[in-house]
């Protein structure tokens, strides 16, 4: 799932970065069968480089954390509000 998700972020030009844009250089140690994956994919889904890889899956997990940060939120909400908006008042009552 996550290499489809890849796949479509890059088909839609959402990981193209601004040339411009602030980076800081790190370097990572990896197993070699991820090494391998990396630049696979980069070779058959077209991307730059083996950063554009690493930052699209970083995005994605990024957003997976913040997806779930969302579910636990509103997860929280009172159930007192769930009362209030089912409360028979529409829009065009209030008017």
């Amino acid at each position: 799932m996550a290499i489809a998700a890849l796949t479509i972020l890059h088909e839609r030009g959402l990981l193209h970065r601004d040339l411009n844009m602030n980076v800081k250089k790190l370097s990572i140690s990896l197993p070699p069968s991820l090494v391998k994956f990396i630049e696979n994919y980069k070779l058959s889904k077209g991307y730059k480089s083996q950063s554009q890889v690493i930052e699209a899956a970083l995005e994605l997990l990024q957003n997976h954390e913040l997806e779930e940060a969302y579910r636990q939120a509103s997860a929280e909400i009172d159930s007192a509000w769930d009362v209030t908006v089912a409360d028979g008042l529409t829009s065009d009552r209030l008017n």
